[in-house]
Order: C-alpha cells, then structure tokens, then sequence
C-alpha cells in the first residue's frame, strides 16, 4: 500500500514590501548619487518583502494498494502478463514435406513494458506438439512499438498435416481482476510425404558449408585418409563412454584393497581395541580357568565402561564408579566377586564365579541411574563416533547417486541427436527412427557404401569429389536419423573432408572421438582435416594447450590404450611388491615401487590428457568462417568482429536464443553467432 496522507505542501506568502537600507549609507556620503541611484540600480536602496506568512497545503491524494498477483484460477501456461493484449501468429512456407522446417512467427500486441514480457511456452501446448516438433528452448523476440515478436521453428511430425493450431496466451486483466486465456487464429499448412532420397528434404541436413562446392585447397593440402574400405558397424548405437570407466576404477582401486586386508590381517592383535567390551568380556570367562581371570575380565569391562585410568587401584575404582553411577547393588555385588575370587583361587569354584559374573554383567546392560560424572568428561563413544560419520557422509552419497542420475540423463539426451546446426531442437529418436524404415536405412547404406568406395578410389579429383560429397549427404540422413557411432561420423568426416568441407570433417571426427576418445586414427585424421584449413587451433594458445600437444606426439608412437594399460600394470606391479615386502620381510622395495608409481602416474595422465579434450559438453565448431560475432542475438546489433573464424575453429558454447549462440573463442572474445553457422558437438 502506497499512502501520501502524510505529504504536505508548505510555502510562504508574501504580505508587506519596503526598502532595504544601502550598503554604503554608513560612510555619511553619497558615493551613488545622481540619475543612477533609483530602483532600478543595483547600489542604493531596493524594494523588498519585509513580511511573509506561511500556507499549507493538505494532501488528498486516495492510498494505491498494489496487490498480488493471484494463485486461484492461474493457468498453467501463464506467463506473468499483467495487462489487456491480442495475439496473433503467422507460418511460412505453407507447403511442406514431413521433416521441412517451418518458420513459425509469434505477435503479442499490448500495453506495458514490452521487454519484460515472455514468449508463450510451445511444448506445454498439447495440440501443438502432437502434430509438430517444437524447441524447448525459451523464445527470444524483439519489441517493436506496442507489439513484441517471437520468432521460432517447427517441423511437422506427420503427414496430412491441415493447420497449426492457434498459440494460446494468458494474461491477467487488473480491471476484471480475473486471468484471460487467448488464442490466435489457426495457419492453414498442406504437409505431404517426405521423399527419403531426395536428401535436402530430410530433416537435419546441414547448412553449413555446402558438400558439393569447391573449396580452394591444393591438393597437397587435403587430409589423407587412411582407408577406403566402408566400414560394416555404422548402424550400431553406442553410449558415450565415462571419462574413466568403472572397469578401470575398479582396477585401480583393487591392488589397495588387497594390500590393506593383508596389513590388518597381520595387525589384527592391534584391532581388538575395535570390538566391544562385552564381547571381549565373555570371551574372556569362557577361556578362564581360574576365578582370579574372572575378576580381572570383570575389571576390564568395567574399565571400559565408565572410561577408568588403569592403575594398581583399579578394582576400587571400578566399585566407585558404579557407586557414582547409582547402582549401588551392582557395586555390592561386584566387590562381593571380588573377595569370592581372592578367597577361592581353587579352579573348582570357577564355574559358580562364573556364574555370578555373568549375572552381573548381564545387569549392568540396563540403564544408568545417573551417568558417572567421569563419564560426561571423556569422548563419544566408537558407536557414537560411527553414527555420526554415517550422518555426514550420507547427505554426501545422496548428492554423489543424484549426479549420477544427472549425469545419466544428460548422456542419453545427448546422445540422441548430436547435430544442431539450424533453430529449433531436432525430431526425437523414436519418432527420428520410425521416419526410416529398415529398408530404406538398408538402401542409404548400400547407396552411400558404392559411392564412398567409388570416391576413394576413384582417379579423377572432380569425379571423386563429387561422389564423395554425395555419400557424405546420405550418411548425413543416417545420423540424423538418431545412429550414433564413432564409426559412421568417421566415415562421413572422412568423405567431407575429401570432397572440399573440412571444417564439416572436423566437427563430425570430434564427435566421433567423443564416442572413441582412445582411437588413435580418428585423431590423426582429426589433425589432417585441421591443418588442411590452418586454423588456429593449431597453434597452442595455453600451457594445456603446449601441454596436449606434446602428449599427442607421444601418443602416436603409445596408443592410448596401451599407455592406459601400461599405468595399470605398473600400478598392479607397485603394489604386488608393496604386499610382497609385508609377507616375506625388510627388501629392497622402495624404489622400484616408487618408480612404477612414478610410470602409472605418468601413463593415466597422459591417456587423460586425450580422454578430457573430447569429454567437454557445449562445445562446437564454427563451420560458415565468414559469420561476423555480433553483441547480441540480432541482426540489429552491432558487429564485434567481421571474419574471427578461419573455419573449422572450435568454441564453447555460453548460451542460446532462439536461432542465436552465445560462443567464446579461444582468445577470451566472446560474442552471438547464427546457430546455422556452427555445429554443436
């Protein structure tokens, strides 16, 4: 509530004038005499007011209660609209084929602050997103006038398609006090059968660099390709390998386990401390054979229980601790056993004491009356001390499984389709896969095999580009189709980078090595296809940069999986001598064992030196090098940058609008780029 009761409006009244008296009329003279002395000089008396009386003005302003926004009656696609507005939609082309993007054009016309106000949320819109593929991305518009536009794009799941539906908006009205739900008219749409040869009508074909056209690379300059054999595997599904796999943990984490069981096997007189007392204690009067074993098994239990310094007079600290505990019968009782065991060292009477013994600690299981003030002093107790460890460490396990799950989850939504190269999300797998049938992927393989084989080995250049270029667009419609395999990006990555697109080869031989981050060939042809641009990935930019690139040296005559399996055998090697010099004695152990750590060490950084570079998520590849990086996700904004690609370079990801990505190269620039200019990784 907003209340101007207490404002008040005060001034003051003139109500008498007079003359001032002159500055200089106490030197007895007129210095200023003449025609120059009236009211209009500025020396000599002036008019003045001389009286005033103040006037106060009472505020009438009504209070302005502002008031929330309602829970009841809220729809579900609400939005945070305050106001009165109209929405209209528009779509273009009107005649499409299943698959075919469509550009989809959102007009929200009101009053009020235009540039605050969100976009419709699409995939809540049922009838919407039961016909039509839509992004799940936020919509980013631009305000013109009193009407903000929101521009997106769709694609049409099925044929026969005869509309889009109308986009409903919601809005909270203040003067009916109540939430208003509208709806633009529907956009008649003739949707027909997608025609699965004819390769730019399928969904997902890229736009970067187009195959077919000639680039200006010297012959000399094109990657080599180490085969020309089509590979059989391209239709396989794989999952995205963890960055260290559990097989390798689990190897790394055994020769430890199996050192440390053989040392608390050979320590394990040193762990008695860790069993109970109670147990300790009935151990000890089963093994007894004479009464005065039993009084000194009772005098340990009760040491243990009220925390007592071992001393000479420890039997009457024991009955004076039970006594400060308030049990003043167990403390009779146990000096009572006491004298029984002193006064009868004859192992006849062992078992009668044993008896008594066992009564007594059997009662002392019961509650305290009162703790021993001795007790309130010392530590937790193990059990204590254990629970507490369980209660920290569990919150810990829970974070550390819903990471896990995370993790999962993203892996699976990744995997699913690894293109992004136009606006709006792609068709998911299932609905991806259902477009193909066995028969036609079946015809694309056949089709793309021929024309690989034929490409590589054919003589002519031209010709083999050319048939090369058109393998690589129907190895395209398979990855698009939701097949995701190292193999098959490595295969289309090695056909683009021979028919003129290396910077297509390059993106695709990263998502290959996404997939097999050890193959050691797909980095090799991953290299080639780089220095055939002469990008600047090239040249190290950083110390981890320098650092790769000299693992990279190294690898090519080690494989990574070999330096993986040699830092796993020397690790295993490490401690097979650490466990060696616990069983057999003193040897000559510590430097060979240091040395192998030394090698283990050395080898797991280097293979995860190759493993991380190819593990980063929002990662892509600029493939247009003539897309300016301007300050925002318009063409409206101003150009940072004219031409900072060369092709092929390689960016992270730093967020999306719409048909817009936020990229930051590796200079630290940063700035938006055309989503059609880029693929993500």
């Amino acid at each position: 509530k907003i209340d101007g009761d207490d404002v008040r409006v005060i001034l003051n009244y003139p109500e008498k004038l007079g003359r001032t008296r002159s500055p200089f009329s106490a030197f007895g003279d007129d210095f200023f005499g003449g025609p120059g002395n009236d009211i209009f000089s500025g020396f000599g008396s002036q008019i003045a007011i001389t009286s005033v009386r103040p006037i106060i003005a009472e505020n009438e302003v009504e209070p302005i209660t502002v008031k929330p926004i309602p829970e009841q009656g809220r729809p579900e696609n609400y939005r945070g609209a305050v106001g009165e507005y109209r929405i209209v939609s528009e779509a273009s082309p009107a005649l499409v084929k299943v698959g075919d993007p469509i550009t989809l054009n959102i007009g929200i016309e009101g009053e009020g602050p235009m540039d605050l106000l969100r976009a419709p949320a699409l995939v809540e819109q049922k009838d919407l997103i039961n016909q039509f593929k839509v992004p799940n991305q936020p919509l980013a518009g631009f305000v013109n006038g009193t009407q903000k536009v929101f521009s997106t794009t769709i694609r049409p799941l099925t044929e026969g398609t005869q509309e889009i539906p109308g986009i409903e908006y919601s809005y909270f009205d203040p003067k009916l006090e109540r939430f208003v739900s509208i709806k633009s008219d529907p956009i008649p749409v003739t949707v027909e059968a997608a025609d699965l040869l004819a390769l730019d009508a399928i969904v997902g074909t890229q736009s970067g660099v187009s195959p077919t056209s000639k680039s200006g690379i010297s012959d000399d300059q094109i990657p080599e390709v180490s085969t020309s054999e089509f590979p059989a595997d391209v239709l396989s599904n794989i999952r995205r390998p963890a960055s260290i796999p559990t097989t390798v943990v689990v190897l790394f984490l055994l020769p430890p386990v199996v050192v440390m069981a053989i040392t608390l096997f050979q320590r394990r007189r040193y762990l008695s401390g860790f069993v109970s007392a109670k147990y300790r204690f009935n151990k000890a009067i089963i093994k007894a054979e004479t009464p005065q074993e039993i009084a000194l098994a009772m005098e340990q239990l009760l040491q243990h229980r009220y925390r007592l310094p071992a001393g000479t007079s420890l039997r009457n600290s024991t009955v004076g601790a039970l006594r400060a505990a308030g049990r003043i019968d167990s403390a009779i009782e146990v000096e009572r056993l006491y004298h029984d065991c002193e006064r009868n060292a004859d192992s006849s009477e062992t078992d009668q004491v044993r008896e008594n013994a066992e009564r007594i600690a059997t009662g002392l299981e019961r509650p305290d009356a009162r703790r021993s003030p001795l007790l309130n002093a010392r530590h937790l107790k193990a059990e204590s001390a254990l629970i507490f460890i369980a209660l920290v460490l569990s919150p810990l396990a829970i974070s550390t499984s819903h990471g896990a799950e995370s993790d999962t989850v993203r892996l699976s939504i990744g995997d699913v389709s690894p293109n992004s190269a136009e606006a709006g999300a792609r068709i998911n797998l299932a609905v991806e896969t259902a477009a193909l049938s066995e028969s036609q992927i079946k015809e694309l393989v056949d089709e793309a095999s021929s024309l690989y084989v034929q490409g590589m080995q054919g003589g002519d250049q031209g010709d083999s580009s050319a048939l090369l270029a058109e393998a690589a667009e129907r190895l395209q419609v398979l990855v698009d189709a939701g097949i995701v395999n190292d193999q098959l990006f490595a295969t289309l990555a090695s056909a683009q980078a021979k028919s003129g697109n290396p910077a297509g080869a390059i993106a695709n031989y990263r998502r290959a090595l996404r997939y097999a981050p050890s193959n050691q060939q797909h980095h090799d042809q991953l290299l080639s296809a780089q220095a055939a641009i002469s990008a600047p990935f090239t040249t190290p930019g950083n110390q981890l940069q320098r650092i790769r690139v000299y693992n990279d040296a190294l690898l090519r005559f080690v494989p990574p999986k070999s330096m993986l399996a040699t830092a796993l055998l020397a690790w295993v090697i490490a401690w097979c001598l650490l466990a060696w010099r616990l069983l057999s004695g003193p040897q000559h152990w510590k430097l060979p064992t240091a040395c192998l750590v030394l090698l283990a060490v050395t080898a797991f950084s280097s293979y995860q030196l190759r493993v991380s570079e190819f593990s980063v998520d929002h990662v892509a590849v600029v493939t247009q090098p003539d897309a300016p990086l301007r300050e925002g996700d318009g063409i409206e904004f101003a150009v940072i940058s004219d031409s900072p690609f060369q092709g092929g370079d390689v960016v992270e990801v730093l967020d999306r609008r719409g048909v817009w990505h936020k990229v930051k190269l590796n200079n630290g620039q940063s700035g938006w780029v055309p989503t059609k200019a880029l693929q993500r990784i």
